[in-house]
């Protein structure tokens, strides 16, 4: 009895320590509503050029699928407005082979006044671009929700947990009454700042990653020296070996996020 009773509490701690990290995944993925801050200056990463919805921090990516990512301004209520603004985002090289980067000015133009986004400056492993509109003030800058910038990237290979993308140094430019005080626009927050690339962890092809098929499946092949119970369809990130740390833990981290194919 006692033979079995241990294998039996060792699973049972597995389970426990899945469900715990499962929860606390769905957790932070449900903090995903941007109007949950109404309100207070934003800017955001997003998937949609249409509305600003928080990007999940795991983006599940095939190899070498582009991923656009985009870059909103939301709830800017202070009275000059925003007439310009800076966004720094740096990537790891080793997950891009290519970067390409839009700035928009739609929204910046909206007060009338003329945006000017110079060409953006790419580096090694990062990307930052400066967008001012000039005109006399008033008319003051513009208000409310917009897009400022579209991000591409094309993963070079994936792999398990890693920084992808992280949204730094980013600022709102306002637009003062008196031209000599113009500044940053105090108060703005970066959320979504760090994005995940990763393999999908769907084994069975469902189009979901779930518990009872992917998670634990791949728990039960546990074989970081690619030995027997190893099945390459449990390997998320293909380099021979299932482990904790790029397989078991990359699995977890997507528990009920869809595969994009």
């Amino acid at each position: 009895m006692n033979r079995l009773t241990k294998p039996l509490r060792g699973f049972a701690k597995i389970g426990l320590l899945v469900g715990a990290l499962v929860f606390a995944t769905v957790g932070i993925a449900q903090d995903s509503n941007p109007a949950e801050s109404a309100g207070t200056t934003q800017i955001l990463l997003s998937y949609s050029d249409v509305s600003p919805v928080r990007a999940s921090s795991i983006v599940v990516s095939p190899d070498g699928i582009d991923r656009d990512i985009y870059v909103w301004a939301v709830s800017v209520k202070e009275p000059g407005g925003a007439s310009g603004f800076r966004v720094d985002i740096a990537f790891d090289d080793s997950l891009a082979t290519a970067v390409t980067w839009v700035p928009y000015t739609t929204w910046l133009a909206g007060s009338g006044r003329s945006p000017s986004c110079p060409s953006p400056t790419i580096e090694a492993n990062h990307v930052f671009v400066d967008c001012v509109t000039i005109d006399h003030v008033p008319p003051f800058g513009v208000q409310g929700t917009g897009l400022l910038a579209k991000l591409t990237l094309d993963p070079g290979s994936i792999m398990g947990p890693g920084t992808a993308l992280d949204l730094t140094g980013s600022y709102l430019i306002n637009t003062p009454a008196d031209p000599d005080d113009i500044g940053q626009i105090p108060g703005v927050s970066v959320l979504s700042s760090t994005l995940l690339f990763m393999g999908c962890a769907d084994t069975n092809g469902d189009g979901i990653v779930d518990l009872l098929n992917d998670i634990l499946g791949i728990i039960q092949h546990y074989a970081p020296s690619g030995a027997p119970p190893y099945d390459p369809a449990f390997d998320i990130n293909d380099d021979g070996a299932i482990d904790l740390l790029l397989d078991i833990l990359g699995a977890i981290t997507q528990y009920q996020v869809p595969c994009v194919n």
